[in-house]
């Protein structure tokens, strides 16, 4: 081997010289994914709060007995929809997928009776 690769080489593996390139490099992909990893669990529970929401304003439409409200609280939800009726209880069930997790939310609510004149 000739000494100019030789010292070629010797400057190349014992040399820093990119050193803090390299290491801000990293930083920055680790700092970018955790930023993204936030971002996508907060975008992640806004949308779980929003199906709450949803869930519970159509258990309550529901349990007036307001079929006019349900529709097009239905027709808004993001998600499918699944409304039952037991012993005097209305209970919606939301699901939505969201990337790669599955939300879910519920709500309950008492049936209202209606007062008959």
């Amino acid at each position: 081997m000739s000494s100019r690769i030789r010292s070629t080489l010797h400057r190349l593996c014992v040399g820093d010289e990119g050193q803090t390139t390299v290491e801000t490099a990293f930083g920055l992909a680790a700092l970018v994914t955790v930023m993204v990893t936030a971002l996508s669990g907060l975008v992640t529970i806004a949308m779980y709060l929003g199906l709450t929401d949803a869930a519970g304003a159509i258990a309550r439409a529901e349990a007036r007995g307001d079929a006019e409200t349900v529709a097009e609280l239905r027709a808004d939800a993001d998600g499918q929809v699944a409304i039952s009726e037991t012993s005097g209880t209305v209970r919606v069930t939301i699901r939505r997928s969201a990337g790669p997790f599955s939300l879910e939310a519920r709500a309950v609510a008492l049936r209202e009776r209606v007062a008959s004149s």
